[in-house]
């Protein structure tokens, strides 16, 4: 048991690292959280020095997470570890759930934040 635990902590590691690659291109300071600010990532936040809130979930195939229970958890856990001008920073971005399946990966954004999105890339 033990074993397995430490086999998906480590997967999920590695599945941050492998999302700072993939934004490193638009991103160029894109570490993990773990990486810069251990206060950042019990907030639930995988990324920093990116333009969202990212969680980012390898596996659980037979688990459905509730995106607004872990976007609201992730904004609590802000309130309570940073204040004023590093707060609103944290709050102003989109949260998104990047969640990697055997059958693929999705992300998961609220509609008004992903309007917003849209408006600034093609307003």
């Amino acid at each position: 048991m033990i074993v397995k635990n430490i086999n998906s902590r480590n997967k999920g590691h590695q599945f941050e690292r492998d999302l700072c690659k993939l934004f490193r291109k638009y991103f160029p300071k894109v570490n993990t959280s773990r990486a810069s600010s251990k206060l950042l990532d019990d907030c639930k936040i995988d990324l920093n020095n990116i333009d969202f809130n990212i969680q980012a979930k390898n596996g659980y195939d037979k688990t459905n997470f509730n995106f607004f229970d872990l976007k609201n958890e992730s904004e609590k856990l802000l309130k309570k570890n940073f204040e004023g001008v590093f707060l609103n920073h944290y709050l102003e971005k989109p949260f998104l759930l990047i969640h990697k399946k055997k059958v693929g990966t999705s992300v998961t954004i609220e509609l008004d934040s992903f309007m917003k999105l849209i408006e600034k890339a093609y307003g």
